[in-house]
């Protein structure tokens, strides 16, 4: 079993030095969603006050071309959500 473990780690490192020589060329993609959720209740108010319910979905999204003689950049965002 630790001559498995050694085997494992030296060829992860093995392969990370090897891509730390290499500058890394073409697209990078990054997507980050979230999700939010907001509840109000007013139930034991004897006046004034409205339950609520209401929810908002974000992407954030960066696409990214390295090359040797350029960098192109694009970032977006996007929101969408409701309420009752």
């Amino acid at each position: 079993m630790k001559i498995l473990y050694v085997l494992l780690c030296s060829s992860l490192l093995t392969t990370t030095l090897q891509a730390a020589d290499e500058p890394e060329f073409g697209w990078k993609t990054q997507m980050v969603f979230s999700l939010g959720l907001t509840q109000a209740s007013f139930s034991n108010w004897s006046k004034g006050g409205e339950s609520s319910l209401a929810w908002q979905g974000n992407l954030k999204s960066r696409f990214t071309n390295d090359q040797a003689g350029y960098n192109w950049d694009n970032k977006a965002k996007f929101a969408f959500g409701r309420a009752k």
